[in-house]
This record gives C-alpha cells, structure tokens and sequence, in this order.
C-alpha cells in the first residue's frame, strides 16, 4: 500500500466514506450558496461557513467524538472574528470619549482576554470587579471626591484615579499609565 493509499484508508477510518462526507458537506454549501444574504458575505466569512459544513460533513459522517473537527470549526470562526475585531477597533476607540463608552470600550475586551487560558500568562488575573467595574467606579467616585494633595505619592494615595493607575499598572506588569478624570459637574481633574 502507497502513502497516498495508507492516507486514504486512515481518514475513511476517521471520517467515514468520502462520497457520503461529499453529500452532507455539498448539501449544507448549496443551502447557503442560495440563501440571499450568502452574497453580503466577504469571501473569508463564506470560506470561514464552507470549511465549517466541510467539518459539520466529517463529523456526521464520521466520529463525531473526534476533537479536532469541533476544534477546527472554532478556529475558521475565529480568524472571521480576529478580521472583524480589527476591523471594527477603529469605532470602538472613536466611541471612547464619552466615559460610559470608555468603561464599555476597555472591560469588554479586557474580560474576554482575561478569562482565556492562553492569555492567562500575559495579563494575569483581573483585579476583583475587572477593569471596567474600577473604571465605572472611579469616574462615579471623583465626582464626589477631590484628588488629595500633590504631595501624596501614587502608591499612598486612595483617591480613584491613583487605585486605577495602581490596578492598570498591576495588571499589564508596571506600564507607563496616567489616568486623568474630568467631572461634568464641577469640571475637577484628577
């Protein structure tokens, strides 16, 4: 038995007979090739949705326990996800003036990636309340406090803005960060 062979009879062992992956795979194409809203798609989104019938056909048709088609299923949506995300960065910063966005705008990308294993190492845990939470927190809190005195270092101080200095500096391993708050009401900085 040749590689090309050997190849053959191990992913017919896995995936079941290729002409019965071919219909469930071309079955579920043809049902979203004529949809009308398959032609709004970008071409990595239809490719993205074809792979994932591609992977939907060998697991019906094959072991549906196998890992690695639900696995590669998530990564062709994801890298849709990755395009869409950098994409759509741009209007999220532009949003970010006003501070309820800006709280919106940090803490949701910030929980996400705080709670994914693989960035886990690289951000290390969330103070308690996450980062939109302390935002949130602190703009409500300034407006009712002023910032102590200059002569108060950073790492003594309780006032929102240095909490939120400390816990951003903590969390992204000491980065350069200066919060500065300005109230609506009383027009205070901080």
């Amino acid at each position: 038995m040749n590689a090309i062979d050997k190849t053959l009879d191990e992913r017919g062992r896995r995936y079941g007979a290729f002409t019965g992956h071919a219909d469930v795979t071309q079955n579920l194409k043809r049902v979203m090739g004529q949809h009308p809203g398959w032609h709004d798609l970008k071409n990595d989104q239809r490719e993205a949705l074809e792979m994932v019938a591609h992977k939907i056909g060998r697991i019906l048709n094959g072991d549906p326990n196998y890992i690695d088609s639900w696995h590669d299923i998530i990564g062709y949506v994801r890298l849709v996800e990755q395009r869409l995300e950098k994409e759509q960065a741009p209007a999220q910063e532009e949003n970010a003036t006003d501070p309820q966005s800006l709280g919106a705008a940090i803490g949701a990308p910030l929980k996400s990636r705080a709670f994914d294993a693989n960035q886990a190492a690289t951000f290390g845990p969330l103070p308690t309340g996450g980062l939109k939470q302390r935002i949130d927190r602190a703009i409500a809190d300034l407006s009712r406090q002023k910032r102590e005195a200059d002569s108060k270092s950073i790492e003594t101080c309780d006032c929102p803005g240095c909490t939120l200095e400390r816990d951003i500096k903590a969390m992204f391993g000491n980065v350069e960060v200066e919060v500065i708050f300005v109230g609506e009401e009383t027009g205070l900085t901080g």
